[in-house]
């Protein structure tokens, strides 16, 4: 039951700060003009992007997504999942700011097989598992399924744009923990060649795609 304090803590600061908006604007995050004046809120540049650079789409509640969906303005979750998955990855392994250099599409690819086999493999001997690694596949579960539905998939229904605000960095707060269960997971392969094998590859493209990839690639260009 101690294991249970850290969560309820951690969950009553969520509540209490995201409860809050959701009672008092009706959302997780307010719209900035409910604070502030329009012309301040011009000043950010993501509230600009939101209603100057692109318009979004007024969306009448649950109704106005399913709407969107069935009558195939917008693609559905799974479909959406396809493509975000891939695109979420090339930016979590490759620099993604001002200047931009991702890594080619093999890679990607080759990272998300390895997670694949993980998942399956975690699934496979998750009665194996212990308290605190179920814990934090909760953890994990809940924050990928809050930013995937509540942000990227949101923020393409309302903009009708794949990859608006999909950024590798927003998976860092749980990607250490994500890296623990899939090592997991793979040390479950009983064959020791096979296991072995897997995880130098894996290891390999880690190292890689840091720092050696950027230094490798890098144009002449980027530092002026």
């Amino acid at each position: 039951y101690l294991l249970l304090l850290p969560i309820l803590f951690f969950g009553f600061l969520n509540l209490e700060l995201y409860g809050k908006n959701i009672i008092q604007y009706g959302g997780l995050e307010p719209d900035c003009n409910k604070i502030l004046t329009h012309e301040q809120c011009l000043l950010n540049g993501v509230y600009y992007r939101d209603n100057v650079t692109f318009q979004s789409t007024k969306i009448d509640g649950v109704k106005g997504y399913i709407s969107l969906i069935t009558s195939g303005e917008r693609v559905d979750p799974f479909r959406y999942f396809l493509k975000w998955l891939p695109n979420l990855t090339m930016k979590i392994y490759g620099v993604f700011a001002d200047h931009s250099l991702f890594m080619p599409e093999p890679y990607w690819y080759i990272f998300i097989s390895i997670f694949l086999l993980s998942s399956v493999l975690g699934i496979v001997n998750f009665k194996k598992w212990d308290i605190i690694e179920k814990y934090l596949l909760i953890i994990s579960l809940f924050y990928i399924s809050v930013l995937f539905f509540f942000q990227n998939y949101s923020m393409y229904l309302s903009f009708n744009h794949y990859y608006l605000a999909l950024q590798g960095r927003y998976i860092f707060p749980v990607i250490s923990i994500m890296y623990i269960l899939f090592s997991k997971s793979l040390f479950s392969i009983e064959k020791k060649w096979l296991r072995d094998s897997i995880l130098v590859i894996y290891l390999l493209l880690l190292t890689y795609s840091c720092i050696p990839f950027f230094l490798l690639n890098v144009p002449s260009w980027w530092m002026k």
